[in-house]
């Protein structure tokens, strides 16, 4: 079962991962569409405001990648909530369900928080792409053209390793989490 992951701004909000299949007697969306009182296969959340109101919301998993990510966790924004269901994202508010969007990014294979910069870096097959507190703030150029291996944030930068075709070897890359810079990698001709 997906763990809800405790990064970010501090909330006064309870989240809560469930299970996916159970009868609760609360208000539930389902999300994409924060459709009222429907179910689909995904993720489960529960979320408790600091004044009542409960609900819960019910998250479409993806299809596309068996390797797909599930993930649970507060905004940096510390406002809204990030859930990932099987390669595909959503963002949530907290105080009003109704306002929620589609992360455009998929499929979610990995994510990385690093707190010193408050931003979650979430990636695919070839990119990388940043949600800070101000929100979606860069995309990389592609890293790889089949996959990002050994992935990890580290003194203000993401690093890894990316599939370069040409070489048929893995090479390094660096993201700089400010801007999303990078160097290195291995980036597939494009036109």
């Amino acid at each position: 079962m997906t763990e809800f992951l405790n990064y970010g701004k501090p909330t006064s909000f309870l989240v809560e991962v469930i299970p996916g299949d159970g009868d609760y007697d609360l208000v539930s969306y389902f999300y994409p569409g924060a459709l009222p009182d429907a179910w689909g296969p995904g993720v489960a959340v529960k979320v408790t405001p600091p004044l009542g109101g409960e609900w819960i919301g019910y998250f479409l998993q993806g299809k596309e990648a068996r390797s797909a990510i599930d993930l649970c966790c507060i905004h940096p924004d510390g406002e809204r909530l990030i859930v990932v269901a099987k390669g595909s994202g959503y963002v949530v508010s907290l105080s009003d369900p109704m306002k929620w969007e589609e992360i455009p990014f998929r499929p979610i294979l990995g994510g990385r928080f690093d707190a010193e910069s408050n931003t979650l870096v979430l990636f695919d097959y070839t990119r990388a792409f940043a949600i800070n507190e101000q929100g979606y703030c860069w995309k990389t150029a592609h890293l790889s053209w089949d996959g990002l291996t050994e992935v990890e944030v580290r003194a203000g930068f993401l690093i890894g390793k990316g599939w370069d075709a040409a070489s048929s070897e893995l090479v390094p890359f660096e993201v700089r989490l400010s801007d999303g810079s990078h160097v290195g990698g291995a980036s597939p001709a494009i036109g």
